[in-house]
């Protein structure tokens, strides 16, 4: 998955609220926290993101580097920063940067267009300060600041505020506090009762209230990281009914600059991630928190975290947040090279995208041959025919959580949303049965199917993977002749004969059936 890591809020943690700290609104300005609430990119595969101990104040700045080879690479919040309509906003910045080199601060969709300014680098820390006025249309606004040279390329100390210098009154959590979750080798609990994940990743506050009335109950999204006033998104989210996973990628991602070496990507987060989840995650809308993003993607050379340091870093984030953390691992869906990260996630993770329903099976298979865990898997946009029996596939093979990447994705598809809200509304219905207690049944070859018994119901959850149509009897030891079958969202229904029933598959499909 791209890396998404998102808008900013001033605060500190007192024992019963957290409340904004007045003049910014952003958070983490000073990189106090990593790279918490940033993201990054870049163009010629060469830099790296770093924490540098060379700060203007505090302990670390923000830094870019490329020794050599270098075209350019930027910083900047992955979501939207919320507009007031109307309003005029100034951003204050330092950077430092070695003589010959360059950079710039690029606000795009201003009244006055594009907006880009260049920063001159001399050695020394400079400040580039710019007043703008988001585009009328645009309800959020961002900002990139760029390394275009070679060498060490240095930010800290942002600060972001309406032009007159003013910031809207600071948020107070009304729900702080730590969420009841627990795990077992399969399951995951949350408030004592077992929890299926189904949501999004990457959903602005703007769209919570959508995503609730699809019937999503999980959230994953960067940390509570901007104050623009009115109420918090994390105490919007909990008063909704979402659940949050705060993503700590880029916090992970990053590399250390001691003045000494410029250790890789991960070495940074053993500093910052205790502060980082002191503040974002003692609040109650919190079950977890994502820790990275694909640590085994070597493509990109800031991308690979090595096991050692990345079980390392969940280790320093478990000292100070007491729910479980997640990884979602690239390579599952296809290799068994994953073993040596065994211990970075109390939950595993996968992304099996595509339309390949083999893939989920890989993937599962993979990570519960290394260790029982609770598996949730990530889905992007695919036919949208093939969303609904892909979830249930996912099920019957033992997941117990599906978040679609990403949000504004399946917005921007109505096939795939409707598809999407489909999976939310069947599956939702379907809990007690999921987790239910299990029953010995033979689907017909070709179908894989799970039989569960919950509050007095049978329910069989059965998909046929392929395009060949299947034609064939489910054996239930036990069932009497002349049962009446339900078949759930379907509208119909199919009478059994003694210890069994039959029924047909048109190619990739899913049936229900409750009796």
């Amino acid at each position: 998955m791209p890396i998404k890591v998102g808008p900013l809020s001033s605060a500190v943690i007192s024992l019963s609220s957290v409340t904004a700290v007045a003049g910014n609104i952003l958070n983490n300005g000073d990189f106090s926290k990593g790279f918490s609430c940033y993201s990054a990119y870049e163009w010629s595969d060469n830099h790296q993101f770093l924490l540098s101990t060379n700060s203007r104040s505090g302990g670390h700045a923000a830094e870019i580097y490329c020794a050599n080879n270098c075209s350019k690479a930027a910083i900047f919040p992955a979501t939207g920063i919320p507009v007031t309509p109307g309003r005029s906003y100034a951003i204050s910045l330092y950077t430092k940067c070695q003589p010959g080199s360059s950079g710039a601060l690029y606000l795009p969709k201003t009244t006055t267009g594009n907006f880009l300014r260049g920063i001159s680098c001399n050695g020394s820390w400079n400040q580039t300060k710019v007043t703008f006025t988001p585009a009328a249309e645009d309800t959020t606004f961002s900002f990139s600041i760029y390394n275009e040279g070679a060498g060490s390329f240095l930010i800290d100390d942002i600060v972001l505020t309406y032009s007159d210098g003013t910031t809207p009154t600071p948020s107070i959590w009304i729900h702080p506090g730590t969420r009841n979750v627990s795990l077992s080798p399969t399951t995951v609990s949350v408030d004592g009762k077992p929890y299926l994940a189904m949501g999004f990743y990457g959903v602005p506050p703007s769209h919570y209230s959508t995503v609730a009335s699809l019937g999503a109950n999980t959230i994953l999204v960067p940390p509570d990281c901007f104050s623009t006033g009115g109420e918090d998104s994390l105490d919007l989210a909990y008063g909704l009914g979402l659940n949050v996973l705060p993503d700590f990628t880029m916090a992970t991602r990053s590399g250390l600059d001691n003045g000494i070496t410029k250790s890789g990507p991960g070495s940074a987060g053993t500093v910052t991630l205790p502060s980082a989840a002191m503040r974002f995650a003692p609040h109650l809308a919190n079950i977890g928190t994502f820790l990275v993003d694909e640590p085994d993607q070597g493509a990109v050379n800031w991308y690979l975290i090595s096991p050692l340091t990345l079980v390392s870093e969940a280790l320093a984030l478990r000292q100070h947040a007491k729910l479980p953390t997640l990884v979602d691992f690239q390579h599952a869906a296809w290799t068994t090279e994953n073993s040596a990260y065994n211990g970075s996630g109390d939950i595993w993770m996968a992304e099996p995208y595509g339309t390949s329903f083999k893939n989920v099976t890989h993937a599962i298979t993979t990570l519960e041959s290394i260790h029982r865990r609770p598996i949730w898997l990530f889905n992007n946009d695919i036919v949208s025919t093939l969303i609904v029996p892909k979830a249930y596939w996912e099920v019957v093979q033992g997941a117990t959580g599906i978040i679609y990447f990403d949000f504004d994705s399946f917005y921007g598809d109505p096939a795939g949303y409707a598809a999407v809200h489909q999976v939310f509304a069947e599956l939702g219905s379907l809990k007690g049965a999921i987790f239910g207690v299990g029953f010995s049944m033979t689907p017909p070859s070709g179908i894989t199917a799970i039989g569960r018994y919950s509050n007095g119901t049978h329910h069989i959850l059965a998909v046929n993977p392929n395009t060949v149509n299947v034609t064939g009897k489910f054996s239930v030891p036990g069932l009497a002749a002349g049962k009446t079958i339900t078949v759930l969202f379907e509208n119909r229904k199919i009478t059994s004969t003694s210890g069994a029933f039959s029924d047909s598959f048109i190619g990739i499909s899913r049936h229900v059936y409750a009796f």
